[in-house]
């Protein structure tokens, strides 16, 4: 699916991928100034950036979830949404291509 929307329009998913890359410096960014991490305004707030395996399963946020904790690539049903049980059984936002893209 990401492959026949960079073939539709190519230059919003560079436009996409660069603001991607702004953002992954703001992360790193963020981190060196102490604005990221354990301890932050009293409370504890992190961004990870992970790159999938590439599988088209891992286009489903459950799946991509259970490849980043080291599983098989496989959804599991809803509900719990990751919002409130995701990415280690912590609430988890996930983003693809196609959000990107908006």
């Amino acid at each position: 699916m990401n492959r026949m929307l960079a073939e539709a329009d190519l230059h919003r998913v560079l436009e996409g991928l660069i603001t991607a890359a702004y953002a992954m410096k703001a992360v790193k960014d963020a981190r060196c100034y102490g604005l990221l991490g354990r301890n932050i305004s009293y409370s504890d707030f992190d961004v990870e950036v992970a790159r999938s395996a590439g599988a088209f399963v891992c286009g489903k946020e459950t799946a991509m979830l259970a490849a980043i904790e080291g599983g098989r690539a496989m959804p599991r049903q809803r509900p719990p949404y990751p919002a409130t049980y995701g990415l280690f059984d912590k609430p988890t936002v996930i983003n693809n291509v196609e959000l990107l893209l908006m």
